[in-house]
């Protein structure tokens, strides 16, 4: 589209056609990757002006994908639960293994107490 093009368009107003003018070269300039165009038709519909098609489009190519990165998240939250929680109330000092290090006592606590109640802490005294 050239200059004079976007004049007539505003109907002769020099000023708002340069400005349209620098938008759309911004627009061009602005590179954008593979993943980052399926990222947008998919999670940001209206701000890429993608239709209900391209938006479900996007959402199948990236399935695997977003599924691996929902894995890895998960991963990496595990991994940062602590082995073993430390707890000192007045002389009392013990040590309680994570679910991530022991099998829980869910399921077989003793009727009339809450799952996971019946775990013992280890006195580190």
């Amino acid at each position: 589209m050239t200059f004079e093009q976007l004049v007539a368009d505003e109907g002769g107003d020099e000023t708002r056609a340069k400005k349209e003018m620098q938008l759309k070269q911004e627009a061009f300039e602005e590179r954008r990757d593979f993943m980052q165009l399926l990222t947008d038709a998919a999670m940001n519909p209206k701000e890429a002006q993608a239709s209900v098609a391209t938006q479900k489009m996007a959402l199948a190519i990236s399935k695997d994908w977003m599924l691996s990165a929902y894995r890895d998240h998960i991963a990496e939250n595990r991994a940062a639960v602590p082995h073993s929680i430390a707890l000192r109330i007045g002389e009392f000092e013990g040590r309680r293994k994570t679910a991530r290090t022991r099998r829980s006592s869910c399921g077989s606590s003793p009727r009339g107490t809450t799952p996971c109640a019946t775990a013992s802490w280890q006195s580190c005294v």
